[in-house]
C-alpha cells in the first residue's frame, strides 16, 4: 500500500469512529441527572471492576468493550467520572449515538 492509497482509507476510518465519539461529546455530564449511565472506557480496563469499586451496580449480564451501563447515585458518579473512564453519561446518549 503506498502513501496515497493510505491517506483515504485513514480518512475514511477517522470519519467511520469519530461521528458518534463526536454524537457523545455533545451530551452533558451525567453527574446531575437520575437514571442509568452508561461508562466509557479504555477497552484493556475492567470497566464493570471500577462501577462495582465506585460503589455502583452495573447493569446487565455483558459489558461492551468500551463501555457497560450502569445503576449509579450522585457520589458513585462523580466517583467514575475522577476514576479511569473516558466519559460518564447519562444512559440516554446510547439512543443518541444509534440515531433516535
Amino acid at each position: 500500500m503506498t502513501m496515497s492509497n493510505a491517506v483515504p482509507i485513514f480518512l475514511a476510518l477517522a470519519l467511520s469512529f469519530g461521528a458518534p465519539l463526536l454524537s457523545l461529546a455533545a451530551l452533558p455530564a451525567a453527574t446531575t441527572e437520575e437514571g442509568p449511565v452508561l461508562v466509557v472506557g479504555a477497552p484493556w480496563r475492567d470497566l464493570t471492576e471500577l462501577v462495582r469499586a465506585s460503589g455502583a451496580r452495573p447493569i446487565g449480564p455483558v459489558q461492551a468493550p468500551f463501555a457497560v451501563l450502569a445503576d449509579a447515585d450522585a457520589g458513585a458518579r462523580e466517583r467514575l467520572a475522577s476514576s479511569h473512564t473516558w466519559a460518564v453519561l447519562p444512559a440516554r446518549a446510547l439512543a443518541k449515538l444509534c440515531g433516535a
